[in-house]
């Protein structure tokens, strides 16, 4: 059996290069109104939710020109910020097996002003309400440096990913929000939320909410036939 170890090492190689080269594939699912520049509030502020977007029971839901307020990042014009509860939006994409969805949402912290703890993520839309994993987060009010948070920096006014929070410190400012599914999904289709966390009162400001689908990787065919070719060689050598 020693003469055939080569044989075997080789087709290992090959199953091992066949599943590395079959790259994921990562996919944006289009979310409307994802950075809120409708309604145009012309350059000022307007009480009410985002055209797209389903309110359920948002406390004092408003869309503001970022510039107006001193926030710079983000993307486009404007910003949503509310003051408890959530509104979510019905991406009308199903779910598909064995694929892990991202959620990344900016958020900033305005300076002077009490924040909450924004949460994020997605719902079966036959089930809003219902969480299908562990929430994303930014924790807007950690950002100041005396609010108990071991990593506040006092960045004020300024719209950051959650991805870009995790990266800070600890990583107790924020995450993205990921879900895998397995080979049953749910029933209905991919629905974002954004929420405050505990309702407490206090504003989470909200820019630019992205949402990839990245499904499993699938082994390349042509290499495994190939290492499954030399085990049957070495078999009927034996």
């Amino acid at each position: 059996m020693k003469r055939y170890r080569h044989v075997l090492a080789g087709a290992a190689v090959l199953i091992g290069l066949g599943m590395a080269s079959a790259s994921a594939v990562a996919a944006s699912i289009p979310v409307f109104n994802h950075s809120f520049e409708d309604p145009d509030v012309g350059g000022s502020f307007a009480a009410g939710v985002p055209t797209g977007w389903t309110d359920a029971s948002s406390g004092n839901p408003f869309i503001e020109n970022s510039a107006a307020v001193g926030f710079t990042g983000g993307e486009g014009l404007q910003y949503f910020g509310f003051e408890g509860g959530e509104v979510h939006q019905d991406l009308g994409v199903a779910f598909a097996p064995n694929t892990t969805y991202t959620v990344d949402v900016a958020s900033a912290h305005r300076e002077t002003f009490t924040h909450s703890t924004l949460e994020f993520g997605l719902y079966d839309s036959n089930a809003i309400g219902v969480d299908l994993a562990t929430p994303g987060f930014a924790d807007i009010q950690g950002v100041w440096d005396g609010s108990g948070n071991p990593d506040g920096d006092n960045l004020w006014n300024t719209l950051r990913d959650a991805s870009v929070l995790a990266a800070i410190g600890s990583g107790a400012l924020g995450d993205v929000y990921t879900f895998t599914t397995g080979p049953v999904v749910p029933s209905g289709n991919v629905a974002v939320f954004l929420r405050v966390l505990g309702d407490s009162g206090n504003r989470v400001n909200v820019d630019n909410v992205r949402v990839t689908a990245n499904a499993a990787p699938e082994p390349s065919g042509a290499m495994i036939a190939v290492a499954a070719s030399l085990v049957t060689t070495l078999l009927n050598r034996r």
